[in-house]
């Protein structure tokens, strides 16, 4: 069951250019849940994530958008069988996002890898991640006093604990993107 959202939450944090809506039409494929949030709550779009792009094209559906089978025989390189009706979803920092139309559930292809890191139950769990890392950014961006990297430690330590009341996936791996996130910021590398 998705996490609910309320948009204005997603609006507030990221703006009004910051959020992608599917149109529904468009999202039929996927199951009514995640059809619904999309459409109906969107996504959040920054530097960290870029939601599935070119959603005006009116022949656009995730059937037409190129699938992650299609990408990885673009590039020569092979698709675990598992994952040949998973579509793209966007793009992280480093590595493609993949959603699988049945469950819903979000997976992450690092850059030049051809393996795939759980990343998120659903797109609820996804958009509140990036909810926790935006805000979380206002706090930590500009930390000149911080030699010890203290309070960047205790930012990220309090970041990932958000991340993972609602879904756990995001930091249970350490080839996940979540896991790299928090570690750069305990270190000082972000902001």
């Amino acid at each position: 069951m998705l996490a609910q959202i309320p948009p204005q939450d997603i609006l507030d944090t990221f703006g009004l250019t910051g959020v992608v809506y599917y149109p529904s039409s468009r999202v039929s494929t996927l199951d009514q849940e995640t059809s619904a949030f999309l459409s109906g709550t969107g996504l959040p779009a920054n530097e960290t994530f870029a939601p599935l792009a070119d959603l005006t094209d009116p022949n656009l559906t995730f059937s037409t958008v190129p699938s992650l089978k299609a990408e990885f025989e673009r590039h020569s390189a092979d698709l675990p069988p598992e994952c040949a009706e998973w579509e793209i979803l966007g793009q992280f920092l480093c590595s493609t996002v993949a959603i699988d139309p049945a469950s819903g559930k979000i997976y992450g292809f690092p850059e030049g890898e051809e393996y795939y890191v759980p990343l998120h139950v659903d797109v609820s769990s996804l958009t509140h991640s990036l909810i926790v890392l935006e805000k979380g950014k206002r706090e930590f961006k500009g930390l000149r006093d911080d030699p010890e990297y203290t309070t960047h430690t205790a930012i990220a330590e309090r970041m990932t604990a958000e991340v993972s009341a609602i879904d756990e996936t995001p930091l249970s791996t350490t080839e996940s993107e979540w896991t790299r996130i928090f570690e750069e910021i305990a270190m000082g590398m972000w902001g």
